[in-house]
């Protein structure tokens, strides 16, 4: 019995094997994976905003507009008079115009940063759950294949004797189909993952992801505890910060051009003296006196709107901060948690008596394959809290900023490998 549970574990190991040599016809970085957010049509869609702005001329001229005006009196045209009227802008209405256009474009490039840092989260979360579905495979195939035998050797059992309880064989039976539901599903994770990595990169080829530069759990551990807690360069927090810099831009260039004296010159001839040709010719200034009342509606207005964005500010800063620290929180415990079936696991004889079980002739294949189960157990459980430590600690590089600090690294490999 016992060598016959080898033989099939054997078979299953190396038909996984070949399955997995033949799929992997080309091996991918995780680096090679993050870099690709670089080239996301979203981000060149954003770079294209930019450039548009940039190209954008907000160069406010002195001089606004020249007007021609002719008046005939009486229809009579020894009496036609000609004014010439120049308007202005103000030097303050084309400095206020000029600040404007930069808080329009750092507001766009907040923008981009956002939508970029969105796109590598995206990633470094797909690689995250491709790397741990691979892990939750094999040990679910195990598991299968230990379930599977364990229904076998009972229905076995169940033939030769009467000393036998069918609810065993259930729960066997009701295992194995479980865990084989587990793989086909993590196996259409894994292949959900090599169809979007293929389609990022514009490749049909079947991609296998190298993790030989994984982070080790340890190694998380530590950078976590050496990581910030502040959440200051946060690129949401630059985007808001811009929004708010953009309607200080409005206000100001609403108040300059509410502040304008001198709204246009004229030259009038009126063709009238015919005698006395410098009594034909005036001058005028037109001067703008502010109406206080609306003037001041519509700078309350834009006010306003700049204390709601500073609100949300305020707001977006908490928020970050307590995301931040309930990670934190949730780390510890995960870390907590993972020590102590790991130390479990390491002080359990199940281990030693299963390489030794096996040896005996005439063991019994009931106590190998339950030894076997619960050593696969604990190692799903240990696999399952490091995927769930990887998820949160790739959310708090997110919040504190980390993940679009330049130069870009890759902070899923160990050394830290720049893209």
């Amino acid at each position: 019995m016992v060598l016959f549970f080898y033989k099939k574990q054997l078979i299953v190991c190396l038909s996984a094997i070949c399955v997995h040599f033949i799929a992997a016809q080309s091996n991918l970085t995780s680096s090679q994976v993050l870099a690709s957010a670089k080239t996301q049509t979203l981000i060149a869609l954003q770079d294209k905003k930019i450039d548009a702005l940039n190209a954008t001329p907000y160069r406010l001229p002195f001089l606004e507009k020249v007007d021609l005006q002719t008046e005939t009196d009486r229809f009579e045209l020894q009496r036609q008079e000609y004014r010439v009227r120049a308007s202005f802008n103000g030097w303050e209405e084309a400095k206020s115009l000029k600040q404007q256009k930069q808080a329009n474009l750092t507001q766009q490039k907040a923008e981009r940063n956002v939508v970029f840092k969105d796109v590598l989260y995206d990633r470094y979360a797909l690689i995250v759950e491709y790397f741990f579905a691979q892990k939750a495979h094999d040990t679910y195939k195990k598991l299968q294949a230990t379930f599977t035998d364990k229904r076998d050797v009972l229905q076995k059992m169940a033939k030769l004797s009467t000393d036998f309880n069918i609810e065993d064989l259930i729960k066997a039976e009701d295992a194995a189909f479980d865990y084989e539901q587990k793989v086909v599903n993590t196996e259409g994770v894994i292949r959900n993952i090599n169809h979007f990595i293929s389609f990022s990169l514009n490749t049909t080829d079947s991609l296998q992801l190298d993790s030989v530069d994984w982070l080790p759990l340890s190694m998380l551990r530590r950078w976590v505890g050496e990581l910030s807690n502040s959440t200051a360069q946060n690129p949401n927090l630059a985007r808001q910060e811009a929004n708010i810099a953009r309607v200080q831009a409005e206000y100001n260039l609403e108040k300059a051009q509410r502040e304008k004296i001198v709204d246009y010159a004229q030259v009038r001839n009126s063709a009238r003296n015919r005698d006395a040709i410098i009594r034909e010719w005036s001058v005028g200034v037109g001067i703008t006196i502010p109406v206080l009342g609306s003037t001041k509606h519509k700078l309350n207005e834009i006010a306003l709107k700049r204390l709601d964005e500073e609100n949300k500010l305020k707001s977006l800063q908490t928020s970050l901060d307590v995301q931040a620290f309930n990670i934190r929180q949730d780390l510890d415990l995960i870390f907590k948690e993972y020590d102590f079936i790991e130390k479990q696991v390491n002080e359990s004889q199940t281990l030693y008596a299963l390489d030794h079980y096996a040896k005996i002739q005439g063991g019994s294949p009931i106590v190998l394959l339950r030894m076997q189960e619960l050593v696969l157990k604990r190692q799903s459980q240990l696999i399952a809290l490091e995927h769930a430590a990887f998820q949160k600690y790739i959310k708090l590089l997110d919040l504190t900023g980390k993940l679009t600090e330049m130069p870009l690294k890759n902070y899923l490999s160990k050394g830290l490998e720049s893209f």
